[in-house]
Order: structure tokens, then C-alpha cells, then sequence
């Protein structure tokens, strides 16, 4: 045990911690000074046991309004030892990100009232406990907290540096002049979790209507764009995706100046290629007319939302969303072959996230986020986590499945043993066709390649509200997943959530008054009443309902490891998305060939190679009749085409040829056009159509043989014949 006469000399040394923090500071400044280029504020030391202090350093704070800035606020806890609170503020006075750096192993920090304090002057922003390695040498606690928070102020300026230096916007017909702009976005990261940088309305992604979700503009999706338009050969698509990267910049107001006259150069040539490739409908007319003017006067987010809407017209499955997804499935797929798994299913909004991170260890605090009661993560240990995200709103954050390893000891159980818990996406569409498709290929590639599989469905309160209709929509699903799920219903668990406190012992009767008063046509269901009398034999005893806050992890995934599982899941899952979902692919499906065709007629062949690459690739990851019919009608139609052009090509020059016509300027450039339009589906043939159809060179050989027949003719004949002459 420390002697209490060292340690009050200890504190003694360090009182004026701020001068010591100071001096470090001025220290790396010379050394470093790239590293250290924003201004950085250190206010008066807080002492936990007055509690005006607390909130008044968190009002001064406020107060510095000097553009971007970070602020240090030392703080004592009960004269033992030191944590250190960092605070990055943005230009326009907004926090970005506020962390608390608590080094001391044995540390007797009141987290909950800190937390809450500071969320008093900061509604809605999360005071988050960042990870550093723990010890209890209190002779050294100063100096790790002056280390730590010092490095996290060094890796948030680097981390910008870099960012911006990766964030180039680059004309996309590749002409970089007047049209390099850094992309200045600032993040809020929680584990590496993306911020959203503004909230906009988002086109509901099967009706075209528009909904109270939001979507948001994140650093990632801006990268997607880029990537998305860059890859691409010129099409409107392209411009389309080009103009939504554009509007997106413009709506983060990003600081150097992307020109307006970019803006408007992308948006003529648009209206060129939908003109060129006939996609010109009346309602695209009419929105290109909005977008023209709201580019007009500035109104980048109405631009942005009609210009979202073309998109969905043109192209309703976003095919570069969904391979981003089933390739990060297929990461998933590579973690967990031959494992055993916990699979979580639910409703989108019913708590999957939430719960998988209570079960993996991740504390957190009860607040309200734009109105709504919200479970905010502030402790996150478990690296696997970073890309499990929750929300207050009834919107899918998870966009794939994912896995997440857990060891028992972590979570307060003594056995080495560990257990993999994977999340899914709502099954629902409030995500997208892009995520149910990817997500129905998930459960094929991840489910079938492990060992064994424990399903359990979260119910929410919610859902209970609503007479269960999200867990009948959800059984939809399951029972098109699992063909014969009455054989596998055994190996279901359930937890619920979001319940008060007063309701959790009522459960059981609850469902058992919807099971009682069931409709005709419910009843008719059987899979939904397999399932619904399942749960109610399982929660007769007692329901298991997750209190996240208070409740011991430890505990409960013992009681789902113990539970039975789905053995040789190869044999049960099958792929299955929603009806709408089927309906969306085969439309684009139906799209791709109409493209296609298009573009062969106007000999466009690398978007033809383009189409037919995705119409492949869709073909082989979901080998679905219908896809490969209309992938090989496209291969025959190409064919047909080049073979037809090609034998009006020689027959025209055979006839000019034999008739002894005189050939002009015009014959020769149309029989140069055909060579020339053979040459450019040469990666067509050679990557799809095979080496058998006509290619450019076959023109050649033509015109050889018709001038070797007519030397033939002209060295049997007489000079003098008048045929010759």
C-alpha cells in the first residue's frame, strides 16, 4: 500500500499541472510544430469534490472562439490522482469530439456523474472514456496523463494531414486543371465509427417517396463516390455520381471553394449523355429543370436531393454499393468458417447492436439524442466492435453482417473459452435493396461456412405495441431462410428489450393475449405460430429482458452458449430476400440489358464491357436462371450486331469492288467505321463473347481476298480487253 504521506507530496509536486502540461506542449511545438498547428487551450485543474468547478471549466471552454481549437482540463479525483479531459472544438463553435483519459488502474472516478455533468453544457455530446493502458503508480500518473493527452492531440492533427492529402477531387475525364480541392471534413469517431457530417432527406429506396429518414454524408461515402465515378467509363451514370460527390461537398460547406462553374460543366454534359443514351423521361426532364435552378441560386441541398431521385430512376439497385457489401460479407464469411456463432436476428431498431455490444463488455449511459431515449456507448474494449454502430432512430445502422469475438474472461466469467457473436442488418427495407440483397448472399456465404449456428431474435417493446407484426415479418424471412424451420426451432433463443421496468413480468402474458385473439389469417400462418408458441414456451418461466446498464454479460451468454444449436447449417440455410428486393434486382437486371443494347448500337463498347463485367459477376455470385438468360441474350445480341455490321461492310465494298464501281471518300470511311467499331469490342470479345465472333481483323483479310480475286481477274484477261481499260 502507498504511503499517504508520499502521495500528498506527490500532489503536492504536480498542483500546477497546467504549467507542466504547458511546458511539454512548448516543447513538442519546437520539435514537432507540424504536429501541433491548431491552437490548444489548458484551463484551471477541476477538483471532483467541488462541483462548480466541473461546469464552470466546461463554460470556459466554450468561451475560447477562435476557429478550431482542442481544450485540456486536468482533473483531481478525491486527492489521489489525476484523469485528463480532452475537447476538440470546430470552427463554428461546435464540440467534434470530448474524451476523459483515466490511466490509473485503481481509479475511483465517478464516470456516470462526470459524464452527466458534462452533458448538461453539452446536450447531445458524449463525454467517451479513451483506451490507455492502465497502471497504479501514482508517482507516474501525472506524466502518462500529460503523455496521453498530448499524443491524442498530435493524432487527431496528423490524422487530418492525411486525410486531407488523400482527399483530392479530380475532374473525372481525368483533366486535373483548376480542379484539385481538398475535402476538409471534419469526423466524431467512437472506435473508429464515422460521424455524419450533415443530415439530408434520403428517397425511400423502394416507392420513390420521400420519408422522415435521414441520410448523411460521411468521409467514407465521399471516398465511395470518387472511387465509383472513377472507375467508370463515360456514361450518365457517371456524371450522375459525379454531381452527387460534387452537391455533397458544397452541402459540408467545405472551406476551399469547390468552383461553381465545375458544377455547372458536369451538369451540361449529364444532360448530353441521358440524351445520347435515352433515358430522357418526362419526370427526369422536370427534375433536371429543378436542379438547374436550385444550381442556380446555390441550393445545394435540393440539388442534392433531386439529383439523388434521377439516380434512383436510372439506375435503382446501386450495383457499386452492393459489391462493397458482399465483398465486407465475404470478409466475414473468411472470420467465421468452421466456427460455432451466436446469430443475431431482429427488426430493424429492435436492439441487435445495442445487445451485442452489452455482451461483448461496451458500458454505456442512458440520454437523449435529438429528442429520443438513447443507450450511448462510452466504453468500448472489444477491437472487433468498431464497425457494430447503434442509433435512437428506427433506421438499420448495421449495412452487413458481422462478427465479433468475445472472450469469457472479458466479460467477468473465469474460462479462456470465447464465442463469436454475429450481427445482421434489419431484414426489413428501410436499408435498401442494396443491404437485403447483400445481406440474403450473406447469410448463404457466412451461415453455411460454420460449424454450428444459435439463432436468437431480439424482441422489442415496440414490436410487442405492434402486435408483433415486425416479429411476423421477420418469420417471413426465417421461414424462407430455413425452409424447414419447425425442425430447427429448438435451437432458437429470445431476448427482449427496450421494455420498462414495470412490463418485464408481464411478457409472457402479453403474447399469450396475441396468441389468444389471433386473426384467421395469422393463424394460417404456420410458421409464425411455430414460432410464437415456441416463445411462449420459453419465457413461461421467465422472459430474458436485457437491462444494458445494469445487467452482468457474463451471465447471459453462458445461458445462449449452453443453448442448442443449428449442427450442418449447409443444410438448412438457402439465399432469400424480400419480395421487393427481387423485384428491384430483376428491374435492374432488366436495365442492364436495355444499356446494353443501346450502347452497342451506337458501338459504345467499353460501357458495353462495363455492363457486362456487373451483369457476370452478378450472375456468379447469385446463379439465378433469369440473370445468366439475360447475360447470354446480351452475348448473342453483341454478336449478331458486329456479325451483321460486318457483312454490310464487305458485301458494300465486294459490290463496289466486282461492279468495278470507283470508290469515294465515303465508301472507304464507312468500311473504315465497321473495321473500327469490330476493333473496339475486342475486350468484349476477348473477356465475354469468345474468339469466334468477327473481329477487325477479319475486314482486312476481306479486302485482301477481294483485291487477290480481282489481280486474278486482271492477269487472265488482255491488256487490251475493254473491261480493263
Amino acid at each position: 500500500m502507498s504511503n499517504p504521506a508520499e502521495t500528498v507530496n506527490w500532489l503536492y509536486q504536480h498542483e500546477n499541472i497546467e504549467n507542466d502540461i504547458l511546458n511539454k506542449l512548448k516543447e513538442l511545438r519546437q520539435q514537432y510544430p507540424e504536429h501541433f498547428r491548431k491552437p490548444i487551450h489548458v484551463l484551471a485543474t477541476v477538483h471532483d469534490n467541488m462541483d462548480a468547478e466541473w461546469k464552470q471549466r466546461l463554460q470556459q471552454a466554450k468561451e475560447q472562439r477562435n476557429g478550431e481549437y482542442f481544450i485540456i482540463i486536468p482533473y483531481k479525483v478525491s486527492n489521489i490522482h489525476w484523469i485528463g479531459v480532452l475537447i476538440k472544438f470546430k470552427a463554428d463553435g461546435q464540440v467534434e469530439r470530448a474524451e476523459f483519459i483515466d490511466p490509473f488502474g485503481t481509479s475511483n472516478l465517478d464516470v456516470n456523474k462526470l459524464q452527466k455533468q458534462f452533458a448538461d453544457v453539452y446536450p447531445g455530446i458524449i463525454l467517451q472514456a479513451r483506451n490507455v493502458q492502465k497502471q497504479d503508480n501514482r508517482k507516474k500518473n501525472a506524466e502518462l496523463i500529460i503523455g496521453n493527452l498530448l499524443k491524442a492531440i498530435e493524432e487527431y492533427q496528423l490524422t487530418n494531414i492525411n486525410d486531407s492529402q488523400d482527399k483530392t477531387i479530380e475532374n473525372p475525364e481525368g483533366n486535373n486543371e483548376n480542379n484539385q480541392y481538398l475535402v476538409q471534413t471534419s469526423s466524431m469517431k467512437l472506435q473508429n465509427q464515422s460521424k455524419s457530417l450533415i443530415e439530408i432527406p434520403q428517397v425511400e429506396q423502394q416507392s420513390g417517396s420521400w420519408s422522415d429518414e435521414k441520410s448523411v454524408i460521411t468521409e467514407e461515402s465521399l471516398r465511395n463516390m470518387q472511387k465509383d465515378f472513377r472507375s467508370m467509363p463515360s456514361c450518365s451514370e457517371k456524371s450522375i455520381i459525379c454531381l452527387l460527390y460534387y452537391l455533397s461537398l458544397k452541402l459540408i460547406s467545405n472551406p476551399i471553394a469547390l468552383d461553381n462553374n465545375i458544377v455547372q460543366k458536369e451538369f451540361e454534359y449529364l444532360k448530353e449523355r441521358l440524351k445520347i443514351e435515352e433515358l430522357e423521361s418526362k419526370e427526369i426532364r422536370n427534375l433536371l429543370e429543378e436542379i438547374s435552378i436550385n444550381i442556380k441560386y446555390e441550393n445545394w441541398k435540393h440539388s442534392l436531393i433531386s439529383m439523388k431521385k434521377i439516380f434512383k430512376k436510372i439506375s435503382p439497385l446501386n450495383i457499386h454499393e452492393l459489391f462493397r457489401l458482399i465483398k465486407k460479407v465475404n470478409n466475414t464469411a473468411h472470420t467465421i468458417k468452421n466456427k460455432d456463432i451466436i446469430f443475431f436476428l431482429g427488426g430493424t431498431g429492435s436492439g441487435k447492436s445495442t445487445t451485442i455490444h452489452f455482451l461483448a463488455g461496451s458500458k454505456m449511459i442512458e440520454n437523449k439524442v435529438t429528442g429520443l431515449n438513447h443507450l450511448s456507448l462510452v466504453e468500448i474494449n472489444n477491437p472487433d466492435l468498431k464497425h457494430i454502430t447503434t442509433s435512437p432512430f428506427a433506421r438499420s445502422e448495421t449495412r452487413y453482417i458481422t462478427s465479433v469475438k468475445v472472450n469469457f474472461d472479458d466479460v467477468g466469467r473465469f474460462t479462456r473459452e470465447s464465442i463469436i457473436l454475429c450481427d445482421s442488418p434489419g431484414f426489413e427495407d428501410t436499408s435498401g435493396p442494396e443491404v437485403d440483397i447483400a445481406n440474403g448472399l450473406g447469410i448463404v456465404n457466412v451461415i453455411k461456412g460454420c460449424k454450428s449456428v444459435k439463432p436468437v431474435v431480439i424482441i422489442s417493446y415496440k414490436s410487442i405495441g405492434d402486435r408483433l407484426q415486425g416479429l411476423k415479418d421477420l418469420m417471413y424471412v426465417l421461414s424462407a431462410l430455413i425452409p424447414g424451420i419447425q425442425d430447427q426451432i429448438e435451437a432458437f433463443s429470445y431476448i427482449f428489450t427496450k421494455f420498462p421496468e414495470k412490463e418485464r413480468d408481464t411478457i409472457h402474458a402479453l403474447i399469450n393475449d396475441i396468441n389468444e385473439n389471433l386473426k384467421e389469417e395469422e393463424k394460417s400462418d404456420r410458421s409464425f405460430t411455430i414460432l410464437l408458441k415456441d416463445i411462449l414456451k420459453k419465457t413461461r418461466k421467465c422472459a430474458r429482458v436485457l437491462d444494458p446498464i445494469n445487467d452482468k454479460p457474463g451471465k447471459i451468454l453462458d445461458e445462449l452458449a449452453k443453448s442448442p444449436a443449428i449442427h450442418h447449417p449447409e443444410e438448412v440455410f438457402q439465399f432469400s430476400i424480400t419480395k421487393k428486393s427481387k423485384a428491384i434486382l430483376r428491374e435492374q437486371i432488366t436495365k442492364h440489358q436495355l444499356n446494353i443494347r443501346s450502347a452497342t448500337e451506337r458501338s459504345d463498347y467499353d460501357f458495353v464491357k462495363y455492363r457486362l463485367d456487373q451483369l457476370k459477376h452478378l450472375n456468379d455470385l447469385f446463379s439465378q436462371d433469369y440473370i445468366e438468360q439475360i447475360y447470354n441474350d446480351c452475348l448473342r445480341y453483341i454478336s449478331r450486331h458486329l456479325f451483321e455490321e460486318y457483312e454490310k461492310g464487305i458485301l458494300a465494298m465486294k459490290r463496289y469492288l466486282m461492279n468495278q464501281t470507283s470508290l469515294n471518300d465515303e465508301d472507304i470511311r464507312q468500311y473504315q467505321a465497321c473495321m473500327d467499331h469490330a476493333k473496339l469490342a475486342k475486350e468484349v470479345r476477348e473477356n465475354h463473347l469468345g474468339m469466334e465472333v468477327v473481329d477487325s481483323t477479319a475486314f482486312i483479310e476481306n479486302l485482301n481476298q477481294q483485291l487477290n480475286m480481282i489481280l486474278k481477274d486482271l492477269r487472265e484477261k488482255d491488256i487490251a480487253d475493254m473491261s480493263i481499260k
